[in-house]
């Protein structure tokens, strides 16, 4: 996106929305120092217009002035730090903390959080929030039906191939002996850093049981592939809020996680998939799969359940309710 304004239609109807251009990385590629000169000043000058602005908080400069410069300038703001602002104690991360996100965070009329985990860590003393101002809110997908028929014997590893994700361990299930008979095991996605390791792996297996590596793919792609597969297996460690997890249970399929991941309460409460313990070994995810693919009558369970889950708690239009409810009360306190 440029470094500008673009005009968008809103979610809530009858009102108009406002995005802001992405910032770029600044000379020292320093995250928290993220700044578009251009666009933050233009942002500024727009705030007396608005009747509330949403800021996408995370410890960057851009979001982080743009906010501040709502509070002083008294424009209601809401801000949704999507799992980015964890605790930190470095003395860098403290300072930065107390000048900026501190005061974000108390002048923010509504705090948006993904998860119960994420509650807690944006509820510390130091932030001074109260639990009214804590309003959870979802990532949102679009639900889709494809056709059952569609459906091939695919244990698929969706992610970027980075070693949180653990694709090594997806691999390694692939290769054990109690592996589901008849499922092909697929990974998808760029190189996270572990690419070469996967190859290296992937060299000692016989080419009967090999994985496919299908490489980084465009969106629709990914969506068609987990529309065919009948299950996601996403092993990460401490994954806030997976949107391939999601989209994977928007197209009915169920999923595998562990326990640290931030959904993982909700598959398992509707029966979406199985979660397994952060420490599992390659057996237990094989036996997982196995578990789902190999049982068509469980599948089919699980199939229902996931499209539940999405209507109810992670659909779009769950989440266009909550913020557009929310920007009426803030604008009429």
């Amino acid at each position: 996106m440029s470094d500008g304004l673009v005009s968008a239609p809103a979610v809530a109807r009858g009102a108009e929305a406002v995005i802001m251009g992405r910032p770029v990385p600044g000379s020292a590629g320093w995250f928290s120092g993220m700044l578009a000169p251009r666009t933050l000043m233009r942002t500024i000058r727009s705030l007396p217009a608005q009747d509330v602005v949403h800021v996408h908080l995370a410890r960057d400069l851009f979001s982080m002035l743009v906010a501040l410069a709502c509070r002083a300038r008294r424009v209601p703001y809401v801000v949704q730090p999507h799992g980015m602002l964890v605790p930190k104690s470095g003395l860098l991360a403290r300072i930065y903390d107390a000048l900026l996100t501190g005061p974000v965070l108390r002048g923010a009329r509504r705090v948006f959080y993904l998860t119960e985990r994420e509650r807690t860590e944006l509820a510390p003393i130091k932030w001074e929030l109260s639990d009214r101002n804590l309003v959870p809110l979802s990532n949102g997908v679009v639900q889709h039906s494809p056709p059952l028929s569609s459906r091939r014997p695919y244990a698929t590893f969706a992610s970027r191939l980075n070693a949180r994700k653990r694709p090594l361990l997806f691999l390694k299930a692939s290769q054990v002996a109690e592996r589901p008979r008849g499922v092909r095991f697929l990974i998808c996605g760029p190189d996270g850093g572990e690419l070469a390791a996967l190859r290296r792996e992937l060299e000692n297996v016989p080419r009967e049981r090999r994985p496919l590596l299908v490489g980084g793919q465009e969106r629709p792609r990914v969506l068609n592939l987990l529309a065919l597969s009948k299950v996601l297996v996403l092993p990460s460690l401490n994954e806030p809020f997976p949107m391939i997890a999601l989209e994977a249970l928007s197209v009915g399929t169920p999923v595998v996680l562990c326990e640290s991941c931030g959904i993982a309460d909700d598959v398992a409460a509707y029966g979406a998939g199985l979660i397994l313990a952060d420490e599992a070994s390659a057996g237990d995810v094989a036996a997982a799969v196995a578990a789902i693919c190999g049982d068509e009558n469980t599948w089919m369970r699980m199939h229902r359940a996931a499209a539940q889950l999405v209507r109810e708690k992670y659909g779009i239009d769950t989440v266009v309710s909550t913020l557009a409810g929310t920007y009426r009360t803030v604008v009429d306190e």
